[in-house]
């Protein structure tokens, strides 16, 4: 099973989730930057796991896509892309995730501890 601490219980845990929250506003941040510099309002994130956080674009407006974009794929009506600033948001996403993972691991492990520490009034 899953448990989530209250905020002070697990440090790591704290920061993973501090982290993650951050980047995501970073992210955020980013795509409303991306909308006023190409000037392309219909930008939106698309995408999951690994693949996540690709800038999809209409394709009649693909001609105003800076020439560092990586295009990642398309469908019919849009292509999506990558930047090197939206591939390393995700690398730290991906790493504050797996620290979080690790982190709520850990508690279930300290909260199983802390009770055999305990054993003696549990077992009375």
């Amino acid at each position: 099973g899953n448990i989530q601490p209250k905020v002070g219980m697990n440090q790591a845990y704290d920061t993973a989730k501090a982290d993650i929250a951050t980047i995501e506003a970073d992210l955020e941040t980013y795509l409303r930057e991306m909308k006023k510099a190409i000037g392309v309002s219909d930008l939106k994130y698309w995408g999951s796991n690994k693949d996540r956080y690709q800038i999809e674009v209409p394709i009649a407006l693909t001609n105003r896509v800076p020439s560092d974009w990586v295009s990642k794929s398309q469908k019919k009506t849009h292509r999506r892309f990558w930047t090197s600033t939206i591939e390393q948001h995700l690398s730290n996403l991906m790493e504050a995730e797996d620290r979080l993972a690790v982190a709520q691991k850990d508690t279930l492990r300290a909260v199983f501890e802390k009770f055999d520490r305990s054993y003696a009034v549990w077992s009375s």
